[in-house]
C-alpha cells in the first residue's frame, strides 16, 4: 500500500489521465479491456445483494459500468488504490475475481406511440337562401327617409394580462414549444412561439404557473455531456454552474455521479429511452424562474430535485390582478451539461390561452 501522500499525489496524476483515457475511448462501448496496473480500485455498494470491490478497472466509467450491470448504484474508483482495507476510505467490501467483465447491454424497450390523426369531416356552410323583394307603392304624400347602413367596428385584441419568454441556459435564446400550464381555480394552457414568448389574456385570483416540455432533444445529448460529468466528479471542472447540475443529475438522486454519465452514455446509444429524472418530473426539460423584478403577491419557485421526488420551477401568484408582463423562466434540457442545444428548427404556433 501506498503511504496517505503518495497516494494523495497518486490521485491527483492519475485524475488527468483517466480523462485523457476516457477522451480517447468515450466511443466505444463498456467492455473495455483493463490495462495492467497494481493499484486501481472499484467499489460497488448499494447492491440488492453483496457489496463487492475489483482491483485494476481502467476508469471510474468502466467501474460505474460494471456496477450498474451488478445492480448496484453506488460506486466509488480511486486509480491509486487497491481494494485492500477499502477503496479510498470505503467500508471494506469482499473482493470479487470475476473472469470476465460484466457488460451492461440493456435491451431496447420497445414502446408504443400511438398516434392521433384528427380528420374534420364536416364543413359548416352558411346559406342565405330568403331573398326578400320589397315592391314600393308610390305615395305623392310621402316624405321618403334615408336608411343609415350599418358600419362594421373592429374587434380590439385582448391585453395579455399575463406574459414573458422563455430563453435556454446556455445561450439565452428562444425555447419554442414550452406548456405554460396554468393551475388553479381557472386553469389555461399556452405555448411559447418561436420567439419563445407566452401570453394569457385573461388570469385572476390565485394560481401557480407552471412550464414543462417534452423531447425535442435534436441530438443535443452526446458522449461530451457524459465526459463533462466525469471531469466535474474528478475536481476538473470546477466551475460547473447550477443550471449544468440540473442538466447533469439525470438519475434523479439530487447530485452528479459517474452514475449520471453511464445514464447519458445508454441514452445517447439508443439503449435509454428516457432518463429517470424525465419521468420523475413527467418532463424532459426542467425550468427556473428569471424575473427582472418579482411582481406583488408573486412567490418564484425554484425547481427541486431528489430521489423520487421533483419540484418543479415555477411562480405562484396570489389574488393576481392587472398586466404583468416578464415573467421569464430558464430551460435546460435533462442531459444536455455543455448547453449546445441548437434551438427550434421549424417555426412553432403562436401561443394560444386555452
Amino acid at each position: 500500500m501506498l503511504d496517505g501522500m503518495s497516494r494523495g499525489m497518486g490521485m491527483r496524476r492519475s485524475a488527468a489521465g483517466t480523462v485523457g483515457l476516457i477522451l480517447g475511448s468515450i466511443l466505444i462501448a463498456s467492455g473495455l479491456v483493463p490495462r495492467a496496473a497494481s493499484a486501481m480500485c472499484c467499489a460497488c455498494s448499494s447492491c440488492s445483494g453483496t457489496a463487492f470491490c475489483v482491483d485494476a478497472v481502467p476508469n471510474s466509467l468502466t467501474c460505474a459500468t460494471l456496477c450498474v450491470a451488478a445492480g448496484c448504484n453506488g460506486t466509488v474508483f480511486d486509480s491509486a488504490d487497491v481494494c485492500a482495507l477499502g477503496c479510498d476510505g470505503a467500508p471494506d467490501v469482499p473482493t470479487a475475481t470475476p473472469s470476465r467483465t460484466p457488460t451492461s447491454s440493456p435491451s431496447r424497450t420497445p414502446t408504443d406511440t400511438p398516434t392521433g390523426t384528427a380528420t374534420s369531416t364536416a364543413t359548416a356552410t352558411e346559406t342565405n337562401s330568403a331573398t326578400a323583394t320589397e315592391t314600393p307603392t308610390a305615395s305623392p304624400s310621402s316624405t321618403p327617409s334615408t336608411s343609415p347602413s350599418s358600419t362594421p367596428t373592429s374587434t380590439p385584441t385582448p391585453m395579455r394580462q399575463l406574459s414573458g419568454h422563455v430563453r435556454y441556459y446556455s445561450d439565452n435564446g428562444p425555447v419554442p414549444g414550452v406548456t405554460m400550464s396554468i393551475v388553479g381555480m381557472s386553469p389555461a394552457i399556452a405555448m411559447t412561439d418561436a420567439d419563445g414568448a407566452y401570453g394569457f389574456s385573461f388570469a385572476s385570483g390565485d394560481f401557480t404557473l407552471i412550464p414543462t416540455k417534452q423531447d425535442d432533444v435534436q441530438n443535443a445529448i452526446t458522449a461530451l455531456d457524459a465526459t463533462l460529468v466525469l471531469r466535474f466528479q474528478a475536481g476538473l471542472e470546477p466551475t460547473f454552474t447550477n443550471d449544468q447540475k440540473l442538466a447533469g443529475d439525470v438519475t434523479g438522486n439530487g447530485s452528479v455521479t459517474a452514475l449520471d454519465a453511464t445514464r447519458i452514455l445508454q441514452f445517447q446509444a439508443g439503449l435509454l429511452p428516457r432518463f429517470e429524472v424525465a419521468n420523475t418530473c413527467q418532463s424532459d426539460w426542467v425550468f427556473r424562474p428569471d424575473l427582472i423584478m418579482i411582481p406583488p403577491n408573486a412567490t418564484p419557485i425554484e425547481p427541486q430535485i431528489s430521489t423520487g421526488v421533483c419540484v418543479k420551477g415555477a411562480i405562484a401568484y396570489d389574488n393576481f390582478s392587472g398586466t404583468v408582463p416578464n415573467q421569464d423562466f430558464v430551460g435546460i434540457l435533462f442531459g444536455d451539461t455543455t448547453g449546445n442545444w441548437p434551438g427550434p428548427s421549424n417555426p412553432t404556433p403562436t401561443a394560444t390561452p386555452a
